[in-house]
Parts: structure tokens; sequence; C-alpha cells
């Protein structure tokens, strides 16, 4: 987060910065404390403007509920409950 930011203005400026979408932050999923690191907040967004370009980070990439439950996407970041909870199949 920059000095003066919200968690919302912060997620929408890292993933203009590190997607180049521009989003709708929308209601916020989850919060968790990380020891040694801070808060982690994961929020639903809307994609409204922009396009898709790469950053230091990689390439953005889109996967499909089942797919992340496949790939065990972020799996050791407390992900896995939230991925459930989004699709339950």
């Amino acid at each position: 987060m920059e000095p003066g930011e919200n968690f919302r203005e912060c997620a929408k400026r890292e993933l203009k910065e590190e997607t180049g979408f521009e989003v709708d932050i929308r209601e916020e999923l989850m919060e968790f404390s990380k020891e040694f690191a801070g808060v982690e907040r994961v929020f639903r967004a809307e994609i409204t403007g922009g396009e898709k370009k790469s950053s230091w980070e990689g390439e953005p990439v889109f996967l499909e509920m089942k797919e992340a439950k496949k790939a065990r996407w972020r799996w050791d970041r407390d992900i896995k409950e939230l991925l459930s909870e989004a699709d339950p199949e």
C-alpha cells in the first residue's frame, strides 16, 4: 500500500500496474493475517477497461474455477476454502 491508500484503492492500483486492467472492486471475500508479512485481503472485482499486459511479475492468466482447483492455484496462501465457496463442485 502507498501512503493514504485504503485496501480497495491499493487493489485497484496494483491490478492496473500488474495486469493492465481497470477494475471495479466489489465485495471483500476474505482477510487473513500472515505472521511477519502483514494482512492479505481478497476482493471480487469486475474488469471495466484496459488491456491485458505483462509486468515484471509475469503474464496475467485467467483460470476457470475448476482449472484453478485442479492446479491447486495459491494453495499455499489459504485460498482453498475461497475456491470451494466460489465453485462448490
